[in-house]
């Protein structure tokens, strides 16, 4: 009774930090050194904390995940699925801290694709899923993985979804 009367609790407190961020607020970020990692990335890029975790969160499926292999053939890795050229040519590697990974490999493939200063979610994934946030103007926030993912597709779990609360528990949590 007490453990499902204490998850019920943590579940409001979840949900009431939930509701008081929602797409455009600023979000806290919180003292580990993977939050802070974090939001040092985001500050180089000159953009959010929040919606930087939200597309790792949904290139990590939802783990935050260093390591992770996936994309076709499991080929792809790390914070934001670097593929194999990608790997070599940003310096990912296998058993990278997750804060080594972001504030080199992930800041550097990011700025060379095109993120600037101000950009928001959207033009953070059409990077990764395009290749370069330029590719917006082509039509790419339509254009598909082999998943079938879009940018457009996947712009409410990034903005309010499950991935955007993904990224304010990762952001907030202590």
């Amino acid at each position: 009774r007490d453990r499902l009367r204490l998850r019920i609790q943590r579940a409001k407190q979840q949900q009431t930090l939930l509701n008081q961020y929602q797409e455009g607020a600023d979000v806290p970020v919180g003292n580990s050194s993977k939050q802070q990692a974090l939001k040092q990335a985001a500050d180089e890029l000159g953009v959010r904390p929040v919606d930087l975790a939200a597309v790792m969160s949904l290139e990590t499926g939802g783990s935050f995940n260093p390591d992770i292999a996936g994309g076709a053939g499991g080929a792809y890795r790390g914070l934001i699925q670097f593929g194999p050229s990608e790997q070599k040519t940003y310096g990912w590697k296998k058993g990278m801290t997750f804060e080594d990974q972001i504030l080199g490999p992930v800041v550097r493939y990011l700025k060379a694709r095109g993120v600037k200063p101000g950009n928001g979610v959207q033009e953070l994934y059409a990077a990764i899923l395009t290749g370069n946030v330029s590719n917006i103007k082509q039509g790419g926030l339509d254009w598909k993985d082999s998943f079938g993912t879009s940018v457009r597709s996947a712009l409410p779990s990034l903005t309010q979804g499950g991935h955007y609360r993904n990224a304010v528990r990762f952001l907030t949590s202590g």
